[in-house]
């Protein structure tokens, strides 16, 4: 009982925070390492080529998704919990929703005939459903959010993960189509809706379709910052890999999927804890100015403890990684592995950058770096996709994180928040040390999992015996 009191009701701020960041880690975890396998075995199983028209289809339809959206999300979320009276708008956001959805269907059906492969055309139609129907997902789970019910959030992306997971594994066994595969990630979106009508309809939450049009221009005027600074990032997340569509490089799309399924799988870790401190930073800023920055640094080193020797260590092991995960087939991508692993740092930092500006209510700050990052981007694919295709996208994604994280950093200086670098050294220590290991060769010829078990125990020993002579020794850091 006292097990269900803490995950399943919400008694107190404490136990309620807890309670939410339990739910959304284990969801987090599951959905994405599902969804990891899942795409490694697809892509073994497809090859290269039609691995290609799966993530060009996913790309190209990802830029139109946030035409379904425009921010909504998170206004929803503020405006349940800031005005009681939000409730009653409900209605006519649901029939919004619905209407964007269907929007960016037919939008980008249109746009699909703009594509000279006329393979990838029908898994594009699929795809546009999937946008559609995630709209509507994404509008319960607002209010599921909003409500403090992350547990039905959970439930909600683990039955899509779950069914998605199944049904493409079955089909890559039984019938190794790739629309087939595309029927699969339509049918766990269908699922998501169901489920999450079901809990609408058990909270007493599932709003009958209204239109009133004052209280929809008020919610688009209030989103439209959100959603100008998600089209700057799914800009820069996602046009790379239509570029290369578009200029018939399928097979480098597949090899470069590749690898940002490999980049999804490392960050898993850092979404955590972002999950886990952003409720934390965001009370402290609220009540105790010190305790908010003793949170972000906190934050930060915890972000480079991870960050530092999973980018150095991929570098150099990026051969292996990809020939045990993908197969000599997807060896191409081992460069470009190599040059997207090294903006891993900056990744996790932008992590801690854009938590610390929602939490102090600087969230338009997000808006200026996100579009000038996917300006940088755009300018960058333009200029080196043509030259070195896959390559040429993977240096432009990294040059353009790095970019990023630098206009965060001088912004937190600007805005007088301090990160504490001290700890840094016995990190660069253990790393460093971490690397010489890895380039000695001793483990070169076992299993790369071992390798990497190995390496980690290395970092990990040397990391606390440094900490632990640092601090004997009196040394500050």
């Amino acid at each position: 009982m006292k097990i269900k009191n803490l995950l399943l009701k919400n008694k107190s701020l404490k136990q309620t925070l807890f309670k939410n960041t339990v739910w959304l880690s284990v969801s987090k975890v599951i959905t994405h390492i599902l969804t990891a396998i899942l795409g490694i075995f697809i892509a073994r199983t497809l090859g290269a080529t039609n691995y290609g028209l799966l993530g060009f289809a996913i790309s190209f339809t990802g830029l139109f998704s946030i035409l379904s959206e425009l921010g909504l999300h998170f206004i929803i979320i503020r405006e349940i919990n800031q005005n009681q009276n939000a409730k009653n708008d409900l209605g006519t956001l649901l029939s919004l929703k619905l209407f964007l959805g269907f929007l960016a269907f037919f939008i980008i059906i249109g746009c699909s005939f703009f594509i000279k492969n006329i393979e990838v055309r029908p898994l594009i139609i699929i795809f546009a459903a999937v946008t559609s129907l995630g709209s509507i997902t994404l509008f319960f789970t607002a209010i599921f959010r909003a409500l403090q019910k992350m547990e039905y959030v959970a439930l909600t992306e683990l039955v899509q993960a779950i069914m998605l997971f199944i049904g493409g594994f079955l089909i890559i066994v039984l019938n190794p189509i790739v629309t087939l595969v595309a029927y699969a990630y339509l049918l766990s979106s269908l699922l998501s809706v169901l489920v999450v009508v079901i809990v609408a309809k058990r909270l007493s939450i599932l709003p009958r379709l209204t239109l009133n049009l004052k209280v929809a221009k008020k919610y688009l005027s209030l989103s439209w910052p959100l959603a100008l600074s998600t089209v700057f990032t799914t800009i820069y997340v996602q046009i790379d890999s239509v570029m290369m569509g578009f200029r018939g490089m399928i097979t480098e799309v597949g090899w470069y999927q590749a690898c940002n399924k490999i980049m999804n799988i490392v960050i898993i870790p850092g979404g955590i804890i972002k999950t886990v401190f952003f409720p934390a930073i965001s009370l402290a800023y609220k009540e105790k100015k010190g305790y908010f920055q003793k949170n972000i640094n906190i934050f930060f080193n915890t972000l480079m403890f991870l960050a530092l020797p999973i980018s150095i260590g991929g570098f150099l092991l990026s051969h292996d990684i990809i020939l045990f995960i993908y197969g000599k087939n997807f060896l191409p991508s081992a460069l470009s592995l190599k040059i997207l692993i090294i903006s891993i740092i900056p990744i996790l930092f932008i992590m801690l950058t854009d938590s610390i500006f929602i939490a102090i209510r600087r969230q338009k700050i997000i808006i200026y770096t996100t579009g000038l990052t996917a300006l940088l981007n755009i300018i960058l694919n333009f200029i080196l996709i043509p030259r070195y295709s896959l390559y040429g996208a993977a240096v432009a994604t990294t040059i353009s994180y790095i970019f990023y994280f630098l206009l965060s950093l001088i912004i937190l200086k600007k805005i007088n928040i301090k990160l504490n670098i001290q700890p840094l050294a016995i990190i660069l220590i253990a790393t460093l040390i971490m690397a010489i290991f890895i380039l000695s060769g001793i483990t070169q010829n076992i299993n790369i999992i071992l390798q990497i078990i190995i390496a980690g125990f290395i970092y990990i020993l040397t990391f606390g015996l440094s900490k632990f002579i640092f601090n004997y020794t009196k040394i500050k850091y």
